[in-house]
């Protein structure tokens, strides 16, 4: 039975056996005797403790909680032998070089990135980047600003991510990893000698007598803020994702032209590529989702302060959230490119006066195509079907009323499409086969158009216009409503173009003309 004491090193509390914590202090204390600085042994000594305590922390497990003697003597091989540093001459024995060597391949745990406040323009992101793979933090800066023009600003928003997850390295042996040297007793003394050569000793000490006299009431107000800044990223976050479960889930509800999570519609009537439906979906996902994780998981350790970081989440992320860009501007500009471009093709047809007196009877030609349609569906992937050589679609068709001045009736067909150039526009409008009866006074127009299968869907349309001369009257038949505003039980009635408008009635021109049509009294 060994008895244990309870220490506080690097600000962490251990347990350690006896016989450890003797090892640990006459190896701490031959390292402050050591010291080539002894000015700086303090800070030295304070970085030393700090990494010593992160060491200690990796070899605890659930059922090991105490430091015993086999530890120290790992520790002590990881961070080196006093007499390997310093005044000595042991520096340039072949034993320093053996633990140079085993210090390089027990010294880090894993590549951690970190970002570099002490070169950082905006948040160090780039400069602690630069570390890690070795290029200049200028070039990842000129990257870093092109990637987010490119993106129209979206990558800005990778950064932000970037800069709340990845930490800065604050302590000596977050610096040392983050330039991807050991954290062992050389470099640390080392490199807090250098750190002290680059400013003024007594600069450093009002600093920090400063920082200690105001940390108390900063410390109060900094942790009110980090908890606000904690709750908005936070709602941020989950408001990103409602957003995108809404997107996805609104492929049930006929939004972008598909029918549920089926992307068959998308890709076999506007893709001339299947996969590329596909491809925009996880566009979405990792546009909308790496965001809400990142902002999710930033709000969470802000506000609750223990939750443990995730190694490379930041950059995971990051490198996810440019993929989606890349994914999206490419299918997104592949998309545009074929709807660049308008064209139409206008056919006019005048009813004969002799034909067509004071009522225009409407009615729709049967449709065989969409059967048990209804006013439920009037979304176009529920209205397009292919059969034999040809693709039909029960939508876009449009049909509204004009009037006009003239004793005739008019109508007006108008076939339009859009397309990559003009050429492929005008071909597109003029494939659209449309089907219409003209028979007296009698109307009779098809709420279905057809296209040849190998022409892909680019917004081919029908828009359709009746004139109207003023003071006649229009019977809406059975169906009209599938291609106009008129409502179902708005058909079988009939209407009267009143100056500029269909009404049932116009009560003014008809008492008007009522009085015209009477007999004059008066003396002859």
């Amino acid at each position: 039975m060994n008895k244990t004491i309870s220490i506080n090193l690097g600000g962490s509390v251990f347990n350690i056996e006896e016989h450890a914590y003797d090892q640990l202090k006459a190896y701490l204390e031959q390292i402050r005797r050591n010291l080539e600085e002894p000015e700086m042994a303090d800070e030295v000594m304070s970085d030393i403790e700090l990494r010593i305590a992160e060491l200690f922390k990796d070899q605890m497990t659930v059922v090991k909680n105490v430091i015993i003697p086999t530890d120290v003597d790992h520790i002590i091989a990881v961070m080196g032998r006093p007499e390997d540093f310093g005044t000595g001459q042991a520096k340039e024995s072949s034993h320093s070089k053996k633990a140079d060597a085993k210090t390089e391949s027990t010294g880090h745990k894993g590549r951690r990135i970190f970002r570099d406040g002490d070169d950082a323009v905006i948040g160090g992101v780039c400069s602690g980047l630069s570390h890690s793979i070795g290029w200049d933090p200028l070039v990842l800066r000129i990257i870093a600003v092109l990637i987010g023009f490119v993106s129209f600003g979206s990558a800005f928003l990778g950064y932000i991510i970037l800069w709340a997850l990845v930490p800065e390295a604050r302590t000596t042996p977050e610096k040392l990893q983050m330039r991807r040297e050991p954290v062992n007793v050389e470099n640390i003394s080392r490199f807090v000698n250098e750190e002290a050569a680059k400013a003024s000793q007594n600069i450093n000490r009002a600093a920090n007598r400063f920082n200690s006299s105001t940390s108390q009431a900063a410390k109060g107000a900094g942790l009110v803020i980090t908890k606000i800044i904690g709750a908005v990223i936070s709602f941020m976050g989950i408001g990103l994702l409602i957003v995108l479960m809404i997107a996805l889930t609104a492929a049930d509800s006929h939004i972008f032209g598909w029918t549920g999570a089926d992307l068959g519609f998308f890709n076999a009537y506007i893709w001339d590529d299947p996969s590329m439906g596909l491809w925009l979906m996880v566009a979405i996902v990792l546009l909308i989702g790496t965001p809400a994780m990142g902002m999710l998981y930033s709000g969470i350790r802000l506000l609750m302060g223990t939750v443990k970081r995730i190694p490379f989440l930041g950059a995971s992320l990051f490198g996810l959230f440019l993929i989606g860009v890349i994914i999206a501007f490419w299918a997104g500009s592949s998309l545009a490119r074929e709807f660049s471009r308008h064209a139409e093709f206008k056919t006019d047809l005048t009813f004969p006066v002799d034909e067509v007196r004071d009522t225009l009877f409407l009615s729709a030609i049967e449709d065989p195509i969409f059967m048990g349609r209804n006013e439920l569906h009037r979304s176009l992937s529920d209205l397009v079907k292919r059969s034999g050589d040809s693709t039909y679609y029960g939508d876009p068709i449009h049909l509204s009323f004009e009037s006009t001045n003239d004793d005739q009736f008019r109508l007006r067909i108008i076939r339009q499409s859009e397309g990559r150039d003009l050429d492929e526009a005008g071909e597109l409008a003029s494939n659209i086969r449309y089907q219409y009866l003209i028979d007296g006074n009698n109307l009779q127009l098809a709420t279905v158009f057809s296209t040849p299968n190998k022409d892909h869907f680019r917004a081919q349309a029908i828009n359709m216009t009746v004139y109207v001369p003023v003071g006649k009257k229009v019977s809406i038949g059975k169906n009209v409503s599938w291609i106009t505003w008129f409502d179902e039980d708005e058909e079988n009635k009939i209407y009267t173009m009143c100056d500029d408008h269909l009404e049932e009635d116009c009560p003014e021109r008809n008492s008007r003309r009522q009085r015209e049509s009477e007999p004059q009294n008066g003396n002859d």
